[in-house]
């Protein structure tokens, strides 16, 4: 052992007060740090997380117009209520104005692995208005396309109250997840 005051003494043992002290302050230190990286974030997640519901309740707000608008649109191109088209037309452009942009905000807070089943109810959404218009040319025309026909048929018995409800679905359980909601 390495002696540096008294012979008989190791230093250890003659500056254990002083060690005491050095080895509390470097403690102090190192606490005082960590718990300010942890708090920063903390907040950061905290926020993102917020913004991430706010965007999310947006997006789900305007999802159920868009959904409204389509069905009310499907409604009055299968009656053939052609007066009414014009303004049902930009009502559903209005509508998917409004979930696009809130989709492509809220894309920003998502996982990777989240994009899937937005895009997913994303796709289904266009696959529904895609119907509807080929419907309608279909009626201005006066002609029958049996494979539109069937799309349409499934528009109105799948697409709107079996698939879109499971998307949705999916996406309720996936945040419940994030949130620690059981």
């Amino acid at each position: 052992m390495i002696l540096l005051c008294d012979t008989n003494k190791p230093w250890l043992i003659e500056y254990w007060p002083q060690l005491t002290f050095i080895l509390l302050a470097a403690g102090y230190v190192i606490q005082t740090i960590w718990g300010k990286i942890l708090k920063e974030k903390e907040i950061k997640y905290s926020q993102v997380t917020q913004n991430k519901i706010s965007e999310l309740k947006s997006y789900i707000k305007n999802y159920n117009e868009l959904i409204f608008v389509l069905k009310d649109y499907y409604y009055v191109s299968t009656q053939n209520l052609k007066e009414k088209l014009p303004e049902h037309k930009e009502k559903v452009y209005k509508s998917w104005i409004n979930f696009v942009t809130s989709y492509g905000i809220l894309r920003i807070f998502l996982k990777k692995t989240e994009y899937a089943i937005y895009e997913e109810v994303r796709i289904q959404l266009e696959e529904i208005q895609r119907r509807i218009i080929f419907n309608e040319i279909d009626k201005f025309y006066g002609t029958v396309d049996k494979d539109n026909v069937k799309e349409v048929w499934e528009v109105t018995n799948e697409i709107f109250p079996k698939k879109l409800p499971e998307l949705i679905s999916i996406i309720e359980d996936s945040l419940k997840e994030d949130m620690n909601i059981k």
